[in-house]
């Protein structure tokens, strides 16, 4: 938890100078590395990276969320309860992770985070903006 405090203090301070979508995107990466090195199962080397992320997920759901909402105009309310109910990823996720740990390892079941943070990575690089949908 000091870890994610740490985070998120710096990541603060970080995103007065740096625009959130890039920060997010570079911590997202960041995080799907280390996962990555978690499943390789190096020893002390995947639990430091697991305790590493801590650092790097700290700054995500507050920069999705103001993401998420910005420039909706009278869409926002809709939208951020949108983002409220996507939070059931973390109930999902672990059973999903508990269940590819039950067919291979413990370690294996770190691919699902990996890959749920590089999408997190391409939504801060392309999927942020908002777009004007036309119906035809």
């Amino acid at each position: 938890m000091f870890l994610f405090w740490l985070g998120r203090l710096s990541g603060s301070f970080l995103m007065k100078r740096f625009p959130g979508n890039r920060m997010l995107s570079l911590y997202a990466s960041i995080n799907s590395v280390l996962m990555l090195i978690v499943v390789g199962g190096f020893g002390m080397v995947s639990v430091i990276a697991l305790f590493s992320s801590y650092f790097f997920m700290s700054v995500m759901f507050p920069t999705i969320f103001a993401r998420g909402i910005k420039d909706l105009g009278h869409h926002t309310k809709r939208a951020s309860s949108f983002i409220i109910m996507a939070i059931v990823g973390g109930a999902v996720c672990p059973v999903l992770m508990g269940r590819i740990a039950d067919i291979s390892s413990m370690a294996t079941g770190f691919i699902l985070p990996a890959i749920c943070f590089a999408v997190v990575a391409c939504y801060g690089l392309f999927g942020y903006k908002v777009r004007k949908l036309t119906i035809v």
